[in-house]
């Protein structure tokens, strides 16, 4: 291939990659990112850009309600549950590297037995991609084409198997990345289901433990990403498994 030709297909390239706008992004505020705001209840579909929010819904999943508790925006994951809701984001661990956010598991998802063998219960996923970029996709970016969005990341569940009866099922926090490494953050403790749990992480320490060899704090978090665990509940209860709230990476 002649370099008149290859130019011209990098023209193009960046042509048709331009046409396309880049996905818009949740910027940092006064040293904060607040996932959930109030102005998510007044849209007709619940998101305020249909760019700034990513939703995967595998078939057959229940869509994600979006709910005012008491004045505060939650997300309620029902059964079948395994849709995300992920906002897009611009910042870097460096910059927000505390996660917090509120959740509520409903007890009457934790009767039943062991059930399909898959915890019930709900997720956090945050999204990363690596400052030091491989050539590859700094070659996309020149000819402007999107990058990935990602090339990593963490989950953090609250969730437990469900037992005989539902106030003797344990329910455990923990984070497991995409590899399927999983690190436990809290030992298994019954009744936990039931009442609001207000959580926290340090996301530079748990990207350390997943990637010891990287500079934590220039990795960037792209997006976070919110819903329930695909964990089978018990025939005759109500299908909601839980609700998550004031989600906010700070520093």
């Amino acid at each position: 291939m002649n370099m008149k030709r290859l130019l011209a297909i990098l023209a193009a390239c960046a042509a048709l990659a331009a046409c396309a706008a880049p996905p818009a992004r949740a910027p940092v505020v006064d040293g904060t990112v607040r996932l959930l705001e109030r102005n998510l209840l007044s849209t007709p579909d619940g998101l305020t850009s249909a760019t700034e929010w990513r939703i995967d819904r595998p078939l057959g999943a229940a869509a994600l309600a979006l709910v005012d508790l008491e004045g505060a925006v939650a997300v309620r994951a029902d059964a079948p549950a395994g849709t995300l809701m992920g906002r897009r984001l611009a910042t870097t661990i460096g910059a927000t590297p505390y996660l917090r956010w509120s959740w509520y598991l409903e007890p009457s998802a934790f009767g039943g037995g062991s059930g399909d063998g898959i915890e019930r219960g709900l997720r956090l996923r945050v999204h990363f991609r690596n400052a030091a970029r491989p050539a590859l996709e700094r070659y996309r970016s020149l000819v402007g084409m999107q990058p990935p969005e990602w090339d990593r990341y963490i989950e953090i569940g609250f969730a437990g198997y469900g037992a005989a009866r539902a106030e003797e099922a344990r329910q455990v926090k923990w984070a497991v990345d995409d590899k399927g490494r999983k690190l436990e953050l809290r030992e298994p403790r019954a009744g936990q289901a039931g009442a609001w749990h207000v959580e926290g992480i340090d996301l530079a320490e748990v990207h350390k433990h997943f990637w010891p060899g990287e500079d934590a704090a220039t990795a960037q978090v792209t997006l976070v990403s919110l819903g329930g665990l695909p964990g089978r509940l018990p025939d005759g209860v109500p299908p909601t498994i839980g609700y998550l709230a004031e989600i906010v990476l700070s520093r």
